[in-house]
């Protein structure tokens, strides 16, 4: 289910159009009953979109900041205008930490939206990674380890991310050799890895969506690597404590993946 803090008719027409047959949109008006929503139903409600403001004017980016850091696992979407007179509003949505931004009458339809909430998603699991992972990864690596869980169709290989961060990818082995932790290969694939189950947590996730958006040559190619380094099946990691667990193993150094360079 996702949840629309919208007040247009016209635009909840768009929204629950675009999203038909993938999502159950329900509607909310103000921010209290966002709030009140996701209190009854942390776990059904799988993604929230706001606009900027809510029916009484009350501005939404506060409860943006309040849900990104009370309820970690729901991804929040801005809808907003792109014109320029609302160039304010984007700014305020933008800084309160949205996982995505959404424009009406340009990206409120079918194909595109989806693709959004996808993005979204992910780069909510993405924050959810980075908050298990605390301050446990040390300071000069910590760009490598973002990069990574925020670019990955784009990180596979050493060389890749190196050239990403504007570094050789030698440096990257002396950094992660300093710091006494896993080489670059390994984390890329650990960042690949912790993405994977922590999006195989959302319901009707299938392997081959996530294979297809994080990169991976094929379904069977994920999976290979879900076992192997998990010992695991993808029905296995579909668990509460999946991502918690493996980011733990990741930090001891515990059952590192192969390196991907």
């Amino acid at each position: 289910m996702c949840l629309a803090l919208v007040s247009s008719p016209h635009d909840r027409d768009r929204l629950r159009a675009a999203l038909l047959g993938c999502a159950d949109v329900t509607f909310a008006a103000t921010v209290a009953e966002v709030l009140q929503a996701l209190r009854t139903d942390r776990n059904g409600i799988r993604a929230l979109i706001l606009e900027a403001r809510d029916a009484a004017g009350r501005p939404a980016a506060g409860l943006a900041r309040q849900v990104t850091r009370l309820f970690p696992t729901v991804p929040v979407i801005g809808y907003c205008s792109a014109r320029t007179e609302n160039s304010q509003e984007i700014i305020a949505l933008a800084s309160a930490g949205v996982h995505e931004l959404v424009f009406k009458h340009q990206d409120d339809h079918a194909a595109l939206l989806r693709d959004i909430l996808a993005r979204a998603d992910q780069a909510c699991v993405a924050d959810l990674v980075l908050h298990h992972l605390g301050r446990q990864v040390p300071r000069r690596l910590r760009p490598l380890v973002e990069y990574c869980l925020a670019n990955p169709e784009d990180a596979h290989s050493v060389a890749q991310v190196a050239h990403a961060l504007g570094v050789h990818r030698k440096t990257l082995v002396n950094r992660c050799k300093a710091e006494r932790f896993h080489p670059p290969g390994s984390v890329i694939a650990w960042c690949l890895l912790l993405l994977t189950v922590g999006l195989l947590a959302t319901p009707g996730v299938t392997v081959e969506r996530i294979a297809v958006q994080l990169n991976f040559p094929s379904a069977t190619a994920l999976r290979n690597m879900l076992k192997r380094h998990t010992g695991l099946r993808p029905a296995e990691l579909r668990t509460d404590g999946a991502l918690a667990l493996l980011c733990a193993r990741f930090l001891e150094g515990h059952g590192s993946p192969a390196t991907r360079a």
